[in-house]
């Protein structure tokens, strides 16, 4: 993260030499840089003694700026002045809803949500083999009824113990993730669909496979589109619903999708389409 100081004409007393963050070995000139009136810093996310806070919504990270004064400036040892310390935090949403387009996807779109200073980055691909080397990258993408798909959900930042899980994936015949006819393969961070492979464990990257299939009632050559929300957490929160994995009771409700659109975001890959025609023998 960061964060931004205009020291003239306020604050024209700091030694530039002496500026750090909490951590006094994190300091003004490895981590940012000064002018005639500003100076700026990036924060490490999980150094230099960041601190963290969880909400239901949003993981917030807070750190200060800390210099010492010229007036302080006339012994190497000891001061009788204040430090000037200039707190500053950066809150990032925990969750978002992405979509891969189904059985013949189209072109890959990342979404990144900003909230106050910071952003996470959410994506979603669909990868070519279980080996997870070469995503597609141009759509739609076709695949035979009974295909496997090889599904991959992540997020980017710069915290490194940043972990993330899919709450709940789902297919729908549109693009739109609010479509009333929908199929769930994931609920709770639970599998829902005898073909899919889910093995979770708190990480930034989560990957699955499912088998291809169409919708009923569905024009030939009809498209389907693939949908996760997904939630980020930091690892070692044993409270949080990273830590939590699949819940198979209901203590937690299911999230409407009609949830407010400053937590919820969209993410598309697709669309796919399914070969759904078998020719006959006569």
């Amino acid at each position: 993260m960061m964060a931004i100081l205009e020291h003239q004409p306020n604050h024209g007393n700091l030694d530039m030499d002496k500026i750090t963050l909490k951590d006094v070995s994190c300091t003004l000139n490895d981590l940012g840089e000064f002018n005639a009136t500003h100076l700026w810093m990036k924060a490490p996310l999980d150094g230099c003694l960041t601190n963290h806070s969880t909400s239901e919504d949003t993981i917030t990270y807070m750190n200060s700026i800390i210099a010492e004064t010229r007036a302080s400036a006339g012994s190497v040892l000891i001061s009788r002045e204040f430090q000037a310390e200039f707190p500053f935090k950066c809150s990032y949403p925990r969750s978002a809803i992405m979509s891969v387009a189904s059985f013949s996807p189209r072109e890959k779109v990342i979404y990144t949500r900003t909230a106050e200073f910071g952003n996470f980055t959410f994506t979603m691909d669909m990868y070519e083999t279980d080996q997870y080397l070469t995503p597609y990258d141009s759509y739609p993408v076709e695949k035979k009824l009974n295909e496997k798909m090889h599904l991959e959900v992540k997020v980017k930042s710069n915290d490194s113990k940043l972990v993330l899980i899919p709450e709940r994936c789902w297919a729908t015949p549109s693009q739109d993730p609010k479509d009333s006819k929908f199929f769930a393969f994931i609920d709770k961070g639970c599998g829902e669909d005898d073909t899919l492979v889910f093995n979770y464990e708190e990480n930034a990257v989560q990957r699955f496979t499912l088998d291809a299939f169409r919708f009923l009632q569905e024009s030939t050559g009809s498209t389907v589109y693939l949908h996760c929300e997904v939630e980020a957490c930091r690892k070692g929160d044993n409270e949080s619903r990273c830590a939590k994995g699949c819940i198979q009771d209901n203590s937690r409700k299911r999230r409407s999708l009609e949830t407010d659109s400053t937590i919820m975001e969209t993410v598309s890959v697709g669309p796919l389409t399914a070969e759904d025609i078998q020719p006959q023998k006569q």
